[in-house]
């Protein structure tokens, strides 16, 4: 018993760190795009970078969300 609830916990664990690993690349991945921006063109830019940002976030969650439903 002991073992399964260990291997449980550990695919909880790496559920985890692969989304914070997954918000951490999305959140990155914006700054890269704002920081890279000509001014002419920064807000076009930002705008479209944080939707994307937004959809990778949820999109984000919902992968921890099933992961975490199948676990339980």
């Amino acid at each position: 018993m002991t073992t399964a609830r260990s291997s449980e916990t550990s695919a909880l664990d790496a559920a985890e760190v692969a989304w914070e690993r997954r918000r951490r690349a999305a959140w990155l991945d914006y700054l890269r795009a704002t920081q890279e921006a000509d001014r002419g063109q920064y807000h076009s830019v930002e705008g479209n970078a944080w939707e994307l940002l937004q959809r990778r976030l949820r999109r984000n969650d919902e992968i921890r969300n099933d992961a975490l439903a199948t676990r339980a």
